[in-house]
């Protein structure tokens, strides 16, 4: 059985280009996205009771190999980076798509994770969209694992007013949430994985390798960013009224002036 990790780094305090209208990604302050974290905690525990063999893969800049290496040290078995100044500017759309090329690339997968959501898009749509476009059924908010045979999972999905309990078939896609049922923490490296990680090479695909790729890049991008700015917050004036007579009286005055300036 072959379990694929979409991991990506997230920045841990997010800055804008404001000429692009994009997210700054430097090698300093990067991190593995929380819920993307937690979609890798759960192949390995997959791992640990089907005998699954874990890769992880990661678009991004070059620097990111770092983080497959820490997926490495956890116990990730194989790397992908798919990195190209091409898909740069890249949406979720066109994100999916190089992702998707990547996947079917390398040979497929019979269960493929995603994190529900990134921190610095918020979007949830990269994993819905991925399993669209491998042709695998897709279950979203996947809270924990309840049982894990060889020809299925059964899964837990979270819901706003409930939680739900689905049987899915391989291959399909799972987007997981942060904090898994009976996953307190993600674990932690030792010294052996750490040095075992070293040893295990990052396959880089870039566009060359990728050439079926359907979108890519800003021009690929059916979405654009038209601008990206920080809110500013004013603090109100505070008035305080200790006669409730007198207070009631400024409260009543202030809502009719409010009302006769918006109608």
């Amino acid at each position: 059985m072959k379990i694929l990790v979409c991991l990506k780094q997230v920045p841990g305090e997010a800055r804008f280009d404001r000429t692009t209208h994009t997210v700054i990604r430097e090698e300093r302050n990067q991190v593995m996205n929380p819920s993307d974290l937690y979609a890798l905690e759960t192949a390995l525990e997959l791992k640990e009771r089907l005998g699954a063999e874990v890769g992880a893969i990661s678009m991004g800049k070059p620097f990111a190999a770092k983080m497959l290496a820490a997926a490495a040290a956890l116990g990730a078995d194989a790397l992908y980076l798919v990195s190209d100044p091409a898909f740069a500017g890249s949406d979720t759309y066109a994100t999916a798509s190089i992702l998707a090329a990547a996947i079917r690339h390398i040979g497929g997968a019979d269960l493929t994770l995603c994190g529900r959501r990134s921190i610095d898009g918020e979007t949830g749509q990269v994993g819905p969209q991925l399993s669209v476009m491998l042709r695998v059924p897709c279950l979203t908010n996947v809270s924990g694992i309840v049982s894990a045979a060889a020809t299925r999972l059964v899964c837990a999905r979270l819901l706003e007013d409930r939680r739900e309990i689905w049987r899915v078939a391989y291959p399909c896609l799972l987007t997981v949430c942060e904090g898994v049922e009976g996953i307190t923490h993600p674990r932690l490296a030792g010294i052996a994985d750490m040095i075992r990680a070293r040893s295990l090479p990052v396959r880089l695909l870039t566009r060359k390798e990728l050439p079926d790729v359907e979108a890519f890049g800003r021009k690929g991008s059916p979405t654009q960013v038209r601008k990206a700015f920080t809110l500013e917050t004013r603090e109100r004036a505070c008035l305080i009224e200790t006669n409730l007579v007198s207070g009631a009286a400024k409260i009543t005055d202030a809502l009719r002036r409010a009302r006769t300036k918006t109608a």
